[in-house]
C-alpha cells in the first residue's frame, strides 16, 4: 500500500510536466518489491520509473550539496 501511494503521488505530479520519466531515490530504491509496485503504477499512467544503482544514496549527496 505505500508503494502505490509513492507512486501515485509521483505520477500525478508528473504529469503536470512533459516528462515521461520519473526517478526514483532513497529507501524506496534498494526495495525489489517496492519497485515492481512503484513501477505498476507508472506503467498505468504511462510513465516510467527508474531505480538508479546505489540510489539510497542519492538523498545523503543531495543533503551534503
Amino acid at each position: 500500500m505505500i508503494g502505490e501511494v509513492i507512486g501515485m503521488t509521483a505520477c500525478l505530479a508528473c504529469k503536470q510536466t512533459p516528462e515521461k520519466k520519473i526517478v526514483f531515490c532513497g529507501l524506496v530504491a534498494t526495495n525489489k518489491l517496492m519497485q515492481k509496485i512503484i513501477s505498476g503504477v507508472c506503467k498505468m499512467f504511462q510513465l516510467e520509473a527508474i531505480f538508479p544503482k546505489r540510489g539510497e544514496f542519492a538523498t545523503a549527496i543531495g543533503a551534503g550539496l
